[in-house]
C-alpha cells in the first residue's frame, strides 16, 4: 500500500528527534551514520524529508539524497550516481569531471564522490541522506547499497550520512553497525498525535474535528495509545469518512489499519501469530517455545523481516503501535486477551 507522500502540512511533532539530530551533525565524532530505526509507518521517511527540507538552504550544509532502490537497480545505479556527483557540482563547482568516467566502479564513483565534496566544498558539511533501505528485500541489494554508503564516508571524513531501516535489521544484519548510532524513533505523545489528527483533518479534508481524536480513541480502542503516525492517520481518514456519528469501529477496520500500517498485506498466518504475541508486553526464549512459536516458523520470520516483531535482547516484543492495534483487533473479533 503505498504511504502518503511528505506534506509539511501535516507532520507532527519530532522536536526532539529533530534536536538530537542537529546535534549528531554539529557533533558526530566518529560516529558518522546515524540510523532512524523504528517499525513500519512509524514516520522515519517523513522524518528524513523534513531533514532534507530543513537544511538544503542552510549554507552550513551540502545535502544530498538518494535512494537506495535506484542504486541497487543495475540499471538505474549510473543514473542515481551521476545526479549526486551533478548536485554536488551545483552546489560547490567546479564540474568533477574524473567522477563523470562512465567506467569507474559503483564504489570508486562513490569514495572519489565523498573525497571531493571534503575537499571542494569549503566548510559546508556534506550530509548524505539515503531512503528506501526497507524496499530491499534482496539481501545481495542491501549489501551492494551499504557498501555504496561505506565507500562514500570512507572517501570523506567530513562527510555524515542520514538512513532508516526497520528495527530488525539491528539483528546483527546492517553490515555497518560497527560505525552507526541508532536513533530509535519514539512514538507520538498524547499532544502530537491530537495535533496531527487536527492537522491531516483540516488539511486533507478541510473539516474542524468534531472532538478530540484521544476522546475517540479512548472510547472505541483504548488499547491503542495513539503513537503511531500512520494508524493516526488511517483512523483520521476513518472517521472524516464515516457517515455515522459516532462512528463505530468494527475489527475488519482495524484489521485494514494494521495492514496499511505495514504499507502491503502481511500473510493470514502472520496475522494470526500477531493476534498472539500482541497479548504480553514481552516474550522470552523460553515462552515462545512453550506456545511452540519457533524461530524456523515463516510468520515468525515475516513479522521479523517487517520490523514488527522485535529483539529486545534477551527478549521479543511486537512493536509499539501495533501491540496495542492488535489488541483492540482481538477484542472486536470476539476474543480479548486474557
Amino acid at each position: 500500500m503505498p504511504r502518503d507522500p511528505y506534506d509539511p502540512n501535516l507532520f507532527a511533532g519530532r522536536a526532539n528527534d529533530l534536536d538530537q539530530i542537529h546535534d549528531w551533525l554539529m557533533n558526530p565524532s566518529d560516529q558518522r551514520l546515524r540510523s532512524i530505526t523504528g517499525s513500519p509507518g512509524s514516520g522515519k521517511t517523513w522524518l528524513l524529508e523534513r531533514v532534507r527540507q530543513d537544511y538544503d538552504n542552510d549554507p552550513q550544509f551540502l545535502v544530498l539524497h538518494a535512494s537506495a532502490p535506484a542504486l541497487a537497480d543495475p540499471s538505474k545505479r549510473l543514473g542515481e550516481l551521476q545526479r549526486l556527483v551533478a548536485s554536488a557540482a551545483m552546489s560547490c563547482g567546479p564540474d568533477p569531471s574524473p567522477l563523470r568516467d562512465p567506467t569507474l566502479h559503483p564504489e570508486q564513483l562513490m569514495r572519489g564522490l565523498g573525497r571531493w565534496v571534503c575537499e571542494r566544498c569549503g566548510d559546508r558539511i556534506p550530509l548524505l541522506i539515503l531512503d528506501g533501505l526497507d524496499e530491499l528485500s534482496d539481501p545481495n541489494d542491501r549489501g551492494q547499497v551499504e557498501d555504496l554508503l561505506w565507500a562514500f564516508l570512507e572517501g570523506g571524513a567530513c562527510a555524515r550520512a542520514l538512513i532508516a531501516r526497520r528495527d530488525e535489521w539491528g539483528l546483527d544484519r546492517f553490515q555497518l553497525r560497527h560505525i552507526e548510532v541508532q536513533h530509535p524513533l519514539s512514538g507520538l505523545n498524547l499532544n502530537e498525535a491530537e495535533d496531527q489528527f487536527r492537522r491531516r483533518l483540516r488539511h486533507r479534508h478541510g473539516r474542524r474535528p468534531a472532538s478530540a481524536f484521544n476522546t475517540f480513541r479512548m472510547a472505541h480502542i483504548p488499547e491503542y495509545d495513539g503513537s503511531h503516525p500512520s494508524m493516526n492517520a488511517f483512523l483520521t481518514d476513518w472517521i472524516a469518512r464515516s457517515p455515522s456519528s459516532p462512528p463505530a469501529l468494527s475489527d475488519r477496520d482495524l484489521e485494514a489499519c494494521i495492514q496499511d500500517a505495514v504499507g502491503g498485506p502481511l500473510s493470514p498466518e502472520a496475522m494470526v501469530l500477531l493476534q498472539t504475541l500482541c497479548c504480553r508486553d514481552e516474550w522470552a526464549q523460553i515462552d515462545l517455545q512453550d506456545c511452540r512459536i519457533t524461530p524456523d516458523n515463516p510468520a515468525v520470520n515475516e513479522l521479523f523481516m517487517k520490523g514488527i516483531l522485535v529483539e529486545v535482547p534477551p527478549r521479543y516484543k511486537v512493536a509499539d503501535g501495533f501491540r496495542g492495534m492488535a489488541r483492540a483487533w482481538r477484542r472486536l473479533c470476539g476474543s480479548p486477551c486474557p
